[in-house]
C-alpha cells in the first residue's frame, strides 16, 4: 500500500492562500485566473540543452571521478521529475549513481578550514592557524572544483520540479562544498598579486548564483542561491584583502556593483514551482479514497479540487 500522500508543509500554507481567494470551493469548479498564470509560468519555462544547464552539472559534481557529470545528472533530473514511491514489497527505484564520500577524507587541519569558512574573519584566523590546509584541500578535491567551473560556465539554471511530494530534492551542497574551495582559490591567486585573476573567479561565481536567483524554480533552490551570493561577497572579501591596496579596486567584479534585479529578488517564479508541486500532492492525495479515520480529510476534498 503506499504511503501517505500530504501536501509539503513549507508550500501548503503560504501559496494554497494565494490561489483561490473564494471563502469556499464548490467541488469541479474550473481553475482560478491566479492558478492558470502560476500554471503557465512553469509550462512556459525556456527548455535547455543538458550540457548548458546549471542544474544538471549541479546534481552531478560528486559522482565518482571517471563518471559522466552530464549523464548522472540528467539521470537524476529525470528520476526527481518521475519518481515513482517504493511499493508494496518495499522494492524501490535506486537514486542514479553513487556519490563520492569526499569530506570523510579530509583531514582535521582542512575539516578545520571548511567549517570555519562561512564567515570572512573566522575564515582568515583558520587560514592562518592552518597554512598548509588550502593547499591540501586543493590537492584532493581538485576534480570536484574542476566540475563545479564546469557548472560555472554554463551561466544558466533549468531545475525539474517534482511531480511526487515523497520525490527527493536535488542536493546542493556539494556545489556549496566547491564554492568555498573556488572562492578561496582567488585568495591564492590575489597572494600571487594577481589582480584580474581575483576579479574573473569572483565574477564567474557570483554572475551564475545571481541567474541560479532569477531562475530558481523552488525556494529551496532560491533560498541556496541567495546564500552563495552572500558568501561570494563575504569569501570573496578575504581574496581582496590579500592584495596590495593599489590592486583592490581592479579586483572588484563588475557583479558586486549591479544592483540586484527584479527577477533576483521576486519571489514570483518559485512561488509557481512551489504550487506545482503542492498540485501533483493533491492530486495524489485525491487519487485514494477518503479514510473514513479522517473526517477533516472529507471535508478538504472538495476544497482542493478546483486547484487544478
Amino acid at each position: 500500500r503506499r504511503g501517505h500522500r500530504g501536501v509539503p508543509g513549507k508550500a501548503q500554507g503560504g501559496v494554497q492562500g494565494c490561489l483561490n481567494r473564494k471563502p469556499v470551493n464548490r467541488s469541479g469548479e474550473a481553475p482560478s485566473a491566479d492558478a492558470l498564470r502560476l500554471e503557465a509560468r512553469v509550462r512556459d519555462r525556456a527548455p535547455l540543452v543538458d550540457a548548458d544547464n546549471g542544474y544538471i552539472h549541479a546534481l552531478g559534481l560528486a559522482a565518482a571521478p571517471d563518471a559522466d557529470v552530464v549523464a548522472v545528472g540528467r539521470a537524476r533530473a529525470s528520476y526527481i521529475e518521475n519518481y515513482v514511491a517504493p511499493m508494496a514489497d518495499g522494492g524501490a527505484h535506486a537514486w542514479p549513481g553513487r556519490d563520492v564520500d569526499y569530506r570523510a577524507a579530509r583531514g582535521a587541519d582542512v575539516t578545520a578550514l571548511v567549517d570555519a569558512c562561512t564567515k570572512a574573519q573566522a575564515c582568515l584566523d583558520a587560514l592562518q592557524a592552518h597554512p598548509d590546509a588550502l593547499a591540501q584541500w586543493l590537492d584532493s578535491e581538485r576534480w570536484l572544483l574542476e566540475r563545479y567551473r564546469g557548472m560555472l560556465a554554463t551561466g544558466a539554471w533549468h531545475e525539474a520540479i517534482p511531480s511526487d511530494p515523497a520525490a527527493p530534492m536535488a542536493g546542493l551542497q556539494h556545489a556549496l562544498d566547491a564554492q568555498k574551495l573556488h572562492l578561496l582559490d582567488a585568495r591564492r591567486q590575489a597572494l600571487a598579486g594577481d589582480a584580474m585573476a581575483v576579479r574573473g573567479l569572483l565574477e564567474q561565481d557570483l554572475a551564475f548564483w545571481r541567474q541560479v536567483l532569477a531562475s530558481s524554480d523552488l525556494l529551496l533552490s532560491k533560498m541556496v542561491a541567495a546564500a552563495a551570493v552572500t558568501r561570494n561577497f563575504e569569501i570573496g572579501s578575504v581574496a581582496l584583502r590579500a592584495l596590495p591596496a593599489a590592486g583592490v579596486d581592479a579586483a572588484v567584479p563588475p557583479s558586486w556593483r549591479r544592483p540586484l534585479s527584479v527577477d533576483e529578488r521576486s519571489l514570483a517564479r518559485a512561488l509557481a514551482g512551489e504550487w506545482h508541486y503542492m498540485r501533483a500532492g493533491m492530486r495524489l492525495a485525491l487519487e485514494h479514497e477518503v479514510e473514513a479515520a479522517a473526517p477533516w480529510r472529507r471535508l478538504d476534498h472538495p476544497l482542493q479540487r478546483p486547484l487544478y
